[in-house]
C-alpha cells in the first residue's frame, strides 16, 4: 500500500482552517491608479465581509467541540466502500475510505481537526476471495513525523491481543504559508497486512485498542461496523 494519489491528496490540506483564516488587508499595494485602488478597496470590502462570517461560524464550530471533541470526530466518520479495477493485472481493490480516529493526546484546542485516520482494504482477482486484508492508517503533522522511527502496530480486541509488527511507511513534507511564516505539514501512511481471522476478531470486537508506535487510542463502533460491512462485501464468514 500503500499510498494511493487519493489518500495523499486527502492529507494535502491546512492543518485547521482557523489557523488559515487571516483577515484580507484593506491597505492599498501602491502603484495602483486611483480607479484600480477603488476597485481593489471594493473587493477588499467584500473579503473582510467573507472573512468576518467564516470567523463567526469558526468560534461557533470552536465551541461546540470545545464540548465533546470526540463527538466532533465521529460525526466525521463516513463508511464509504470503494472499487478500482485494474485492467493491466486484472485486479479489483475493495477498499474503506479514510475514517478519522479521536486520540486524546494529540487533541490540542488550537487545531481540533482530526490527526490520525485509519482504512481497510482487500485484492481479488476473478472469483477468489481475499486471503489477507491491509489495514492501515494515514496521519497529518504540523512539522516533524510521528511514525518514521517507531511504527509498531498492536491491537487488545476484547481480552485478545493482536501483535502486528512494524508496519510499511511513507512520507512526506508540504510547505504550507500560513499567516506569512512558512510550515511543513507531515503527511504519513502506514500500512501492513493482517490475516482474514485476526480482523475477523477485530470487527467483531466489542472494544478495540490500539498502540501504534506510541501513539494510544481506540476504534469506535462506527470503525468497526465499517470493517464488517467489508467483511461483507468480500463474502467472507463472520464469527457470532
Amino acid at each position: 500500500m500503500i499510498l494511493t494519489k487519493t489518500k495523499l491528496c486527502f492529507l494535502i490540506v491546512c492543518l485547521s482552517s482557523s489557523i488559515c483564516l487571516a483577515q484580507p488587508s484593506l491597505t492599498p499595494p501602491p502603484g495602483l491608479s486611483k480607479e484600480e485602488t477603488k476597485q481593489w478597496i471594493k473587493k477588499q470590502k467584500q473579503a473582510t465581509k467573507e472573512y468576518r462570517k467564516k470567523l463567526k461560524d469558526l468560534q461557533k464550530e470552536n465551541e461546540e467541540s470545545n464540548n465533546d471533541p470526540q463527538q466532533r470526530v465521529e460525526n466525521l466518520i463516513r463508511r464509504s466502500i470503494t472499487q478500482v479495477y485494474d485492467k493491466f493485472k486484472n485486479t479489483t481493490t475493495v477498499s474503506l475510505d479514510l475514517m478519522p480516529v479521536y486520540v486524546p493526546s494529540l487533541y490540542t484546542k488550537l487545531n481540533k481537526e482530526p490527526h490520525l485516520y485509519v482504512y481497510a482494504e482487500y485484492d481479488f482477482k476473478g472469483v477468489n476471495k481475499p486471503t489477507s486484508i491491509i489495514i492501515g492508517f494515514v496521519s497529518k503533522k504540523l512539522q516533524g513525523y510521528w511514525f518514521r522511527d517507531n511504527r509498531d502496530l498492536n491491537f487488545i480486541a476484547d481480552d485478545n491481543r493482536i501483535n502486528l509488527g512494524n508496519m510499511s511507511h511513507d512520507g512526506n513534507a508540504t510547505p504550507t504559508n500560513i499567516l506569512g511564516n512558512i510550515f511543513y505539514i507531515t503527511n504519513e501512511a502506514l500500512s501492513t497486512s493482517i490475516s482474514i481471522d485476526d480482523f475477523l476478531q477485530i470487527a467483531n470486537a466489542k472494544n478495540v485498542e490500539f498502540r501504534l508506535g506510541n501513539v494510544e487510542g481506540s476504534l469506535s463502533e462506527k470503525h468497526l461496523s465499517a470493517f464488517r460491512d467489508l467483511i461483507a462485501d468480500a463474502n467472507l464468514s463472520i464469527p457470532h
